[in-house]
Formats: structure tokens, C-alpha cells, sequence
């Protein structure tokens, strides 16, 4: 629910339906929970384990990918795959039986996982891949701060991994020609390209890049822009004011 404090979507039903516990059931998180509304913000065990979890719920309880799927959809999740996902949040094993120290370093650990599995598989190609089909679009991208990401890194930064994840495309993942690698490109945000280069049909095309232009903004551009534009490293950063400027880069005009 602080996230979308932060972003001024708490007031969307759209929004809180998947940051409560219950939205709209009965002693469920809703309009009028007023004073209880602390006890039933964010998605807490129930939201996954049903009224009353494993202890009344029974069966019921257990999670599957129907479970996620009335929060985790094609409009507001980014890349779900329940297999892929379901090892990030699994808390049977090493997290219940772990020091809270440990949780926070195992919770780290995943959320680096994280943004792996959002990409498509392939390849990175480089943004002059992309230039033949997207001209005005590479053209305003060219011109922009986050093709120049990686020069604007001091000397002593630029060979820091922790700088180079972010001031570069796919750090230390697969490349096609390592060497195009400078600067935040368009498989920064859309994932690696080599098989949307490849594909034949707009189908196919589609279906082998991340398409954030008819996404929920609040939500899911939101994960791809804060995994580098977190509170750690630029917590001066406001999406609300950043996005527009995104939109006009990457628009088809």
C-alpha cells in the first residue's frame, strides 16, 4: 500500500484490490474498514492462503497459479509466469526457518533473480538493431540521458559491477555483440531482442519483447523503471514526472 501512497493510487479500486487482505469480502479490507484498515493493508498471508490460511481454510489454501492469477494478469503484471515466480515467494523452506537477518538477505538475493526472469529469452542485440524499423524512436533515444548512461559514470565507477547493472544494458547476461553493450537501450526495457529481430509475423513479434505501452503505468513500467531508479540510488526519482518523457521517446510518431 505505500507504493501506491507514494504514486497517489491509493484511491484506486483498480489498485488496492491486489494490496489488501479480502478486498471487498466479508472482514475483508473495504470502503468502510476504517479503523482496521492497518490490519488488512498489503498482501499478507490470507491473500494468498484464504480466509483463516492452512488452519480453516484446508485444501483451499494451497497456492497454485489460479490463485495468483486475479492480481497477476497480462494488464498489471509484468511477465508473470507462476513456475518461474512461485521460487521467489516460497517461504517453506529457508525463510520460515531463518533469523530475520537472513530473511533480508535471502529476500536481496531474490529480487536480483527478479528481474531475470521478466526478459525473454535470446540474445541482447543493441539499440542499432533496432534502428531500421524504430528510426524516430532510436533517433530521440540517441539524444537522450540514458544513452549516455555509461559515460556519465565517473573513471572510478566504470568498472564497478554495481554501477555497470544499471549504466548498461544486460549486464553479464548473453549478448550478441558484447561491444553494443553501453548505455541503457531499448532491451533495457523491453528485454533482450535477438528473436524479436528474427521473428517473421507481428504475432510473433509481440510475443518476443516486453510491451510496456499498454501497460498500467502505476504498476508495472513502475518494476522495470525502480529496479535502477530505486530510494538507494536516485531517491529523488518520481515516475509521475518521468513518464511522459519515456512515452515521447519511445512513441511511434
Amino acid at each position: 500500500m505505500r507504493d501506491l501512497q507514494a504514486i497517489g493510487a491509493a484511491g484506486k479500486a483498480e489498485c488496492v484490490r491486489c494490496r489488501v487482505v479480502g478486498w471487498d469480502q466479508p472482514g475483508g479490507f473495504n470502503s468502510k474498514v476504517g479503523g482496521r484498515a492497518h490490519l488488512l493493508g498489503d498482501v499478507q498471508c490470507e491473500s494468498c492462503h484464504q480466509n483463516g490460511g492452512p488452519h480453516l481454510a484446508g485444501e483451499a489454501a494451497r497456492v497454485t497459479a489460479k490463485t495468483c492469477a486475479p492480481c497477476h494478469d497480462e494488464k498489471h503484471s509484468l511477465a508473470f509466469d507462476f513456475d518461474k515466480f512461485v521460487g521467489l515467494v516460497d517461504h517453506g523452506t529457508d525463510l520460515f526457518h531463518a533469523s530475520p537477518e537472513q530473511r533480508a538477505t535471502i529476500i536481496r538475493l531474490r529480487e536480483e533473480q527478479r528481474r531475470a526472469l521478466l526478459e525473454p529469452d535470446g540474445a541482447y542485440v543493441g539499440a542499432a538493431a533496432c534502428r531500421n524499423c524504430h528510426r524516430s524512436q532510436f533517433d530521440r533515444w540517441q539524444g537522450s540521458p540514458h544513452a549516455l548512461a555509461r559515460r556519465r559514470l565517473g573513471q572510478d565507477h566504470r568498472r564497478d559491477e554495481a554501477c555497470l547493472r544499471c549504466h548498461t544494458t544486460g549486464f553479464s547476461r548473453q549478448w550478441s555483440n558484447p561491444s553494443a553493450a553501453a548505455g541503457v537501450q531499448c532491451e533495457a526495457c523491453h528485454g533482450p531482442g535477438e528473436r524479436h529481430v528474427r521473428a517473421g509475423s507481428p504475432a510473433q513479434l509481440r510475443k518476443t519483447i516486453i510491451g510496456l505501452g499498454d501497460r498500467c503505468a502505476e504498476c508495472v513500467i513502475r518494476q522495470m523503471c525502480t529496479s535502477c531508479h530505486d530510494r538507494k540510488n536516485d531517491p529523488d526519482f518520481e515516475l509521475k514526472k518521468a513518464l511522459p518523457g519515456t512515452k515521447e521517446l519511445c512513441s511511434q510518431r
